[in-house]
């Protein structure tokens, strides 16, 4: 594993964390893997991006609350729930 990638795999994987512990809104790729749009996050990905998302989507299913991914409505209510 390179530098870039294995600082990129750390930067998205807190980014994802502090979604799920926080709330913390997320963007582009990331909320395209949380609200399970496939083809956003695919489209949008960059190189290193894309080579992450079985370990992205492992995460999800293994780590994270189900309530908080799998659809924009979940995503929706996580960030709003942790941000009020």
């Amino acid at each position: 594993m390179t530098t870039t990638t294995y600082t990129q795999s750390a930067v998205l994987m807190a980014d994802l964390s502090a979604y799920v512990i926080a709330g913390r809104p997320l963007s582009g790729f990331l909320k395209a893997v949380v609200c399970n749009d496939l083809m956003g996050a695919v489209m949008i990905a960059d190189e290193h991006s894309l080579a992450l998302l079985p370990s992205l989507v492992a995460y999800l299913c293994n780590e994270a609350p189900q309530a908080c991914w799998g659809k924009p409505c979940r995503y929706t209510l996580w960030v709003d729930e942790d941000s009020g």
